[in-house]
């Protein structure tokens, strides 16, 4: 078991949305808001890499280092998965790590209104769903999809950085995990797919694949 795993089940039996490592303190979770400390030691730069590099492969440690930024999944048994944030600070790398809610809510739940709704309806053409983090980006996409899901019979196509709350039954593709780069991942998706599915903020390039695509 990784350290970081032990964690990660404290985040989650203590209820907490959130887990900060970040050289210079203990790792921190967050806790009705607020950002308190577990009773561990204090993170070095060499300690705070050397248990965020445990869950890291050879290449996505090489991105992290040559970007100094990287987003994936973590999924951690009878725990729960875990959205990854690893970025570098002054003092070193660091990481935030968000658990993502295994149930996903509905339209209804939600309480979107019908201009939303009417967006599952839609058969041509790009939907964005912007906003700031925390602001539920991802669970209105989950709801959505999800809703299409059940009442359509559409070829779906998720390709991200990392997991999300997203229905079982459509075929997700992690960039980097599963594909060789995320633009790659979108283009092989363009021609074969009812509804392609974006989670991540993309370049240029990727773009213009989706312009061209969803025409």
């Amino acid at each position: 078991m990784a350290i970081i795993d032990n964690h990660f089940k404290e985040m989650s039996d203590k209820g907490a949305s959130d887990l900060h490592m970040m050289v210079g303190f203990p790792p921190l979770i967050r806790l009705r808001g607020e950002l308190v400390p577990l009773e561990q030691p204090i993170l070095t730069a060499e300690s705070n890499q050397e248990i965020l590099y445990e869950i890291l492969g050879p290449v996505q440690r090489s991105v992290l280092e040559k970007q100094k930024d990287f987003d994936m999944a973590y999924e951690l048994r009878d725990v729960g998965r875990f959205r990854c944030n690893f970025l570098y600070q002054h003092r070193g790398v660091g990481a935030v790590f968000r658990i993502i809610p295994t149930e996903i809510l509905t339209l209804e739940q939600l309480k979107l209104p019908e201009a939303v709704c009417k967006i599952c309806e839609i058969s041509r053409g790009m939907v964005l769903v912007t906003g700031p983090t925390g602001s539920g980006k991802s669970t209105t996409l989950a709801a959505i999809i999800d809703h299409i899901n059940k009442t359509q019979s559409k070829h779906h196509y998720s390709s991200n950085h990392r997991s999300t709350s997203i229905p079982i039954k459509i075929i997700q593709r992690r960039s980097l995990e599963q594909s060789r780069s995320y633009p790659q991942a979108l283009k092989k998706c363009l021609a074969s797919t009812d509804l392609k599915n974006i989670w991540e903020k993309f370049g240029e390039y990727s773009q213009r694949l989706c312009r061209r695509g969803f025409a």
